[in-house]
């Protein structure tokens, strides 16, 4: 409910502005405009909220925040009234309209501040009443530069008006502070479950995710089996070499697996029997690796499935900044690249922050190209191959020791230097990281790098893993 007109003119009664200065001019988003006003011995900052359903003015005693590039209407007054002072500041024929007369140097200027519900809006005249601009351009209305807008005063007293007559304060004290907090617990709290849907939402949505790419990983890793097979099949080809003839295509032995039954296999007759035997060794092997893949994406699915649904629970014990900080580092645009697919290889997180691990040359240049930013950080193994890692930035917050102790840990465990349990490695931002003419695919060279000695710590790597202490 927006503020009545009994309710404006105690606020306007408190605040007192006539012989103050305007100092300042912010205009937070696109819907709050905030005057700093200043007079001997007293400065504060006036809110003036547009907001359908909330329309109000009223001190405040935090900054005002101040968005990157100056809005349109902001630019207007700070060149036309910063430095001005209010000769008067009184609401127009109890009509929720307020009206602030300002001079500077000798040039008179009226603010208008409407705060009806569905029109609130602010507009700027000259003395003659014709529009400089307004907050809100409103051709509908003839609220546009050019046009005429003055609100005459009527004759006769609001409490002889039925109408009028029926309306009462909410507050009798400290009006301005009682309005301030009344209206702030709204927006906090609205704020607070717009937040709470939108985690909601992006949970859910993750979720569903995770476990499509779960099942579909599920459904292909049978591999162990089939290169057993594989592997069992060259160990057979092996033992029986003296039986394969020249330009054979195939080759019948016992199978020891099977109770020696009979089994024909396959044989190139293009190959040796050698040749032949490591044909199947090495498919066994490929498919051992692919297969170790799936499972580390497995487990990491899984992992991400639990802490999502751990969020989930917990978010109603969250605080307001925290869940808007999850939204922010877990919505779409973070969690797909340009292309609209999913993050290549795996996520983890540690302390609030993303870490994202490519573990072969393809994932690691699909991340650089469309899963990292220009202040995230690269990590990588000194003197072993192995895969990035990155570590996704958040806005304000410098990277904590233990993040980089964690990401050093998945660095060790995704590279040749795993089974030596320690690595120097070395780390930068991704904006330092230059890719060198015609080299191969994800190859990078790092400038402003940092060096760090890493232990690999397997309490780290199991709660990041999401798997059981040893």
């Amino acid at each position: 409910m927006s503020l009545n007109w009994r309710e404006i003119d105690a606020v306007l009664e408190e605040l007192d502005l006539a012989g103050s200065h305007i100092q300042q001019v912010v205009q937070s988003d696109f819907r709050n405009l905030y005057l700093e006003v200043f007079r001997p011995g007293r400065r504060r900052t006036v809110r003036i909220c547009l907001e359908t359903g909330f329309t109000r003015i009223h001190t405040t005693p935090k900054r005002p925040p101040r968005p990157p590039v100056r809005q349109r209407f902001a630019q207007l007054l700070n060149a036309r009234i910063k430095g001005a002072r209010i000769t008067c500041a009184r609401q127009v024929n109890a009509d929720r309209v307020i009206r602030i007369d300002l001079l500077r140097g000798g040039e008179s200027t009226i603010l208008w501040i409407r705060l009806w519900g569905g029109a609130a809006n602010c507009i700027v005249t000259d003395a003659a009443g014709t529009i400089v601009d307004a907050f809100f351009r409103r051709p509908g209305r003839n609220e546009v530069s050019g046009q005429t807008f003055m609100v005459e005063d009527r004759e006769g007293s609001p409490e002889h008006e039925p109408r009028l007559r029926k309306f009462r304060t909410r507050w009798d004290t400290n009006v301005n502070e009682s309005v301030r907090r009344h209206y702030e617990e709204i927006e906090e709290a609205n704020r607070r479950a717009a937040a709470i849907e939108a985690a909601t939402r992006t949970v859910q949505n993750q979720c569903a995710s995770l476990r499509r790419r779960l099942a579909d990983l599920q459904d292909r890793s049978s591999g162990n089996e089939e290169a057993d097979r594989l592997q069992t099949t060259g160990e057979l080809v092996t033992a029986n070499i003296y039986r394969i003839e020249p330009g054979a295509h195939w080759v019948e032995v016992e199978d020891y697996t099977r109770d020696n039954a009979t089994v024909r296999i396959e044989i190139d007759p293009a190959k040796s029997p050698g040749e032949n035997a490591e044909r199947y060794f090495s498919q066994a092997r490929r498919l051992r690796r692919r297969s170790a893949t799936i499972e580390d994406e497995v487990a990491n699915l899984r992992a991400r499935l639990g802490e999502l649904t751990r969020i989930e629970r917990d978010l109603q014990t969250m605080s307001t900044s925290d869940i808007e900080r999850f939204v922010a580092d877990h919505g779409a645009t973070r969690q797909t690249g340009v292309s609209g697919q999913p993050t290549p290889g795996l996520r983890f997180s540690s302390h609030g922050f993303t870490i994202l691990v490519g573990r072969n040359a393809r994932e690691n240049d699909e991340l650089l190209r469309r899963a990292t930013r220009g202040n995230d950080v690269w990590m990588h193994t000194r003197d072993f191959p192995g895969g990035y890692v990155f570590i996704r930035s958040r806005h304000g917050k410098s990277v904590p020791l233990d993040v980089l102790l964690d990401a050093g840990n998945l660095a060790i465990h995704y590279s040749r230097a795993k089974s030596n349990g320690r690595a120097d490695l070395y780390y930068t931002q991704v904006k330092y990281l230059r890719r060198p003419r015609e080299g191969p695919k994800g190859l990078v060279l790092p400038t402003q790098e940092k060096n760090l000695h890493v232990i690999a710590d397997e309490h780290r790597l199991s709660r990041l893993l999401g798997r059981d202490e040893p």
